[in-house]
């Protein structure tokens, strides 16, 4: 399982058995802006993938680990953050470092 806690972020990715985690973001950005989604990503190479349909678009969500331990998020084509931020928030190239990591109890994604 991996769980990071800063002043500003939450992430937890529990993943079970098959590979396949449950996982949930909270970030507030610059000026109060926020990106909040949760669901269930699959196992890639190097990570997992959250992908949903949302109004005909596909958002594809990464979360890739760094070889430091951490995770970064890829949203490339910003899809999902069309549908999961506000105007000036965003996922792509968000980073959770290492020296962030927390018990996963300790760790709420619905409400910061």
């Amino acid at each position: 399982d991996l769980c990071f806690k800063t002043e500003s972020d939450a992430f937890k990715l529990l993943s079970g058995a098959s590979g396949v985690a449950r996982f949930g973001l909270m970030s507030w950005q610059a000026n109060g802006h926020s990106c909040g989604v949760s669901g269930t990503a699959t196992p890639i190479e190097g990570g997992w993938i959250f992908e949903r349909e949302n109004e005909g678009q596909l958002c594809r969500l990464q979360f890739l680990r760094t070889a430091e331990g951490g995770v970064q998020l890829s949203d490339p084509e910003w899809v999902c953050k069309t549908h999961y931020c506000g105007a000036r928030a965003v996922l792509d190239g968000m980073r959770f470092e290492p020296a962030s990591r927390a018990d996963c109890a300790t760790v709420d994604t619905e409400r910061f």
